[in-house]
């Protein structure tokens, strides 16, 4: 099996505007596609990501973004190709 990750959405978000403005303004995001392949034919594919809307050091928080992102193909994974309900209908990016 072979995993392509493409990355739709990779924005480090803007602390200025968490700092000043806040109610997600300046948010980081990660949104992303993996599709799955056996041979050359597509198996299952996800769209998920993360966003980031709170204040911590930028290293620390692109990193959050992508464990959470791990985890939820991981998941995926784990459930035979059905994502998690609850954790995909809480995505909230702005390029939707």
């Amino acid at each position: 099996m072979r995993l392509v990750l493409t990355l739709l959405i990779c924005n480090p978000g803007d602390l200025s505007k968490k700092l000043l403005i806040g109610f997600g303004a300046g948010r980081s995001q990660l949104k992303y596609r993996a599709t799955f392949y056996v041979k050359d034919r597509i198996i299952a594919e996800l769209e998920g990501g993360e966003f980031f809307s709170g204040i911590m050091a930028a290293e620390d928080e692109k990193m959050a973004l992508v464990q959470r992102s791990v985890t939820q193909i991981g998941e995926f994974i784990d459930k035979n190709g059905l994502p998690d309900k609850s954790r995909a209908a809480t995505w909230q990016g702005e390029n939707d």
